[in-house]
């Protein structure tokens, strides 16, 4: 990924988690983030395992009037349809039914890993999904911590209960916008004609989601849809009850991983909606943010916030310090960072303090040492002598033997004055830095520098 990919990905996540400290999102997950796993190990899309099923049971001489253009290896409503055509709706729903049930028993349906972590990492109050089985609720609750309980939009129903506004305070909700093939039930989505009943009961003035579209409205709920594999059409018809409002529109998101085409485009930038095709890209980065927001929380834990790492670098490796960074909090440590996070130092604060408060409520403080950090240490005229400088004061106070507050990272591959950088000569340079009294010496010796990489920055796996 570009560093311009990088920046775009990293503000768009930045901001959709600000903004959950604001307002409500409500994800849509469709199909397409669900896989089936074979006796091989190998994943396929859900909807291609209930295609094979039938393919398996009925084979080729039953469903040879369907033609290759028609079905051929697609695994989405239309072939569904198809088959139901072929073999009528008695026999294809309950043996849909049965090819679910079978594989959700066995624990064999699993969804896309990032989605998963994304999902229990900001703990939605209301998930909308269109799947009309309960394996979402069951894949999603296996490991969270808080619970999500069914609600099933019924297309002859009166769709006020339970009342979201009134419990989602106490209680999480999986709404099912396109109905149950629970045992029980017979009013869910599987095929094109049964859809096409639903979308018009939403848009209904006696069968609209009550519940679920006053929700949205008196929340002011934005829309972040996870499904990607839902055609432009569709995404219009289930945003209109749930999106729309007779107020501004509110801004959403819509993941996919494929262009969207002209029309949508300019319906989504009417709406205020941004495609995002880097999809993975997305989650992965506001999940870490996340995760790394509900550290600060948990280690807080009331008086004073602590960090495991302070990261100290010029402004010129900045592009270094994002990747040690974004590595230190994938593997789950809390950094404090001048460029992210509630370390982010803004326009217009006192910088100085603002490095003394960080280095003092951190554990360890990591240099990344490269040509530019020493042109920068040895001139008095810039932050970060000082910030190094404080570093030195506290590594004094807190560990006057080992030093074990400093982790000096050497970046590989870098010269100063033509010479490449390595443990003995930065050893050599620390003890006779004049910017800084006393020089170095004691916090950067050759027993506690580290060589890395400037593409994939790692800390020592031993602390």
């Amino acid at each position: 990924m570009s560093l311009a990919t990088h920046s775009y990905i990293d503000k768009i996540a930045t901001d959709f988690v600000d903004s959950q400290r604001a307002g409500v999102t409500i994800p849509i997950v469709g199909d397409g983030v669900f896989s089936y796993v074979g006796d091989d190990g190998i994943e396929k899309p859900l909807l291609s395992y209930v295609v094979d099923r039938f393919r398996e049971e009925y084979g080729d001489d039953q469903l040879q009037s369907m033609s290759e253009s028609d079905f051929g290896n697609r695994a989405d409503l239309f072939a569904l349809t198809c088959i139901s055509h072929k073999l009528g709706n008695r026999i294809f729903e309950g043996k849909y039914k049965k090819y679910i049930d079978e594989a959700s028993k066995a624990d064999l349906i699993v969804m896309e890993r990032s989605v998963l972590k994304f999902l229990h990492a900001f703990e939605f109050p209301l998930i909308v999904t269109t799947a009309c089985f309960n394996y979402v609720e069951k894949i999603i609750n296996r490991d969270a911590t808080v619970k999500y309980e069914t609600v099933n939009y019924e297309r002859r129903g009166n769709n006020a209960r339970p009342d979201l506004l009134e419990n989602i305070s106490s209680t999480k909700y999986v709404y099912h916008l396109f109905g149950s093939a629970d045992s029980s039930r017979r009013d869910w989505v599987y095929n094109e004609d049964i859809l096409l009943d639903f979308l018009h009961n939403l848009h209904s003035t006696d069968y609209t989601c009550k519940n679920l579209s006053e929700y949205a409205s008196e929340t002011r709920s934005s829309i972040l849809l996870l499904g990607c594999g839902l055609p432009d059409w569709l995404f219009r018809f289930i945003w209109y009850p749930i999106g729309h409002s007779d107020q501004e529109s509110r801004d959403g998101l819509w993941l996919r991983n494929d262009d969207c085409n002209p029309e949508l485009n300019h319906f989504l930038q009417n709406i205020r909606y941004s495609p995002v095709t880097e999809v993975n890209e997305f989650l992965t980065r506001t999940t870490e943010i996340k995760e790394s927001e509900k550290n600060h929380s948990a280690k807080s834990a009331g008086k004073h916030q602590r960090y495991d790492f302070f990261i100290s670098y010029a402004g010129e490796d900045r592009d270094i310090a994002v990747r040690l960074y974004e590595n230190l909090l994938s593997k789950g440590y809390v950094v404090w960072f001048d460029q992210n996070g509630e370390s982010e130092i803004r326009w217009g604060a006192k910088y100085t303090s603002k490095f003394s408060e960080g280095i003092n409520v951190s554990e360890h403080a990591i240099t990344i040492i490269t040509e530019n950090y020493i042109r920068g240490v040895q001139d008095t005229g810039r932050g970060l002598c000082t910030e190094t400088r404080l570093i030195k004061e506290k590594a004094l106070r807190v560990d006057s033997e080992n030093f074990n507050f400093v982790m000096p990272l050497i970046i590989e591959g870098r010269l100063f004055n033509n010479r490449p950088l390595s443990a003995s000569f930065i050893e050599n340079w620390a003890g006779f830095v004049t910017s800084i009294e006393g020089g170095l010496g004691e916090i950067f010796t050759g027993t506690s520098m580290r060589m890395t990489s400037g593409d994939n920055p790692q800390i020592p796996t031993a602390l």
